[in-house]
């Protein structure tokens, strides 16, 4: 039985960093122990593109844009994608780049203790992986 994680926000890290290599490898070997998804800031379209620029698009189960609910630091989308899949916040973990996923996770009740600690982290980049 696959665990379950939503809201895997790469879409910056796509856009900067091109067709990262390390990006499709690290979603081939979660999507065998993972549910993953997108809660996006970008519209339908812009993501659309993006995954299929990409050709990462059937890495993930449940997709959520900015035209699906108010946008972050609101909770809807973030909530909305995991009631799709049948998640909690217990068992989901946010991966974003801005203070607004942060903020949407903390509001959807996801954040706890050390993983709060470490979206952090991820928030203000030590470094930035490039081709």
């Amino acid at each position: 039985m696959r665990q379950t994680i939503q809201a895997f926000a790469l879409g910056t890290a796509l856009e900067q960093s091109g067709t990262a290599a390390w990006i499709v490898d690290t979603l081939l070997a979660a999507e065998d122990a993972y549910l993953l998804g997108v809660a996006t800031g970008k519209g339908r379209r812009g993501l659309d593109h993006t995954l299929e620029r990409h050709g990462i698009g059937r890495h993930f189960q449940v997709l959520k844009t900015a035209d699906d609910g108010p946008g972050k630091p609101n909770p809807h989308i973030l909530q909305d994608a995991m009631a799709e899949v049948g998640a909690s916040p217990w068992n989901t973990v946010v991966i974003g780049d801005t203070i607004f996923d942060i903020g949407m996770a903390v509001s959807a009740g996801v954040l706890k203790g050390l993983q709060a600690v470490l979206v952090f982290v991820l928030a203000d980049p030590l470094f930035c992986a490039k081709d």
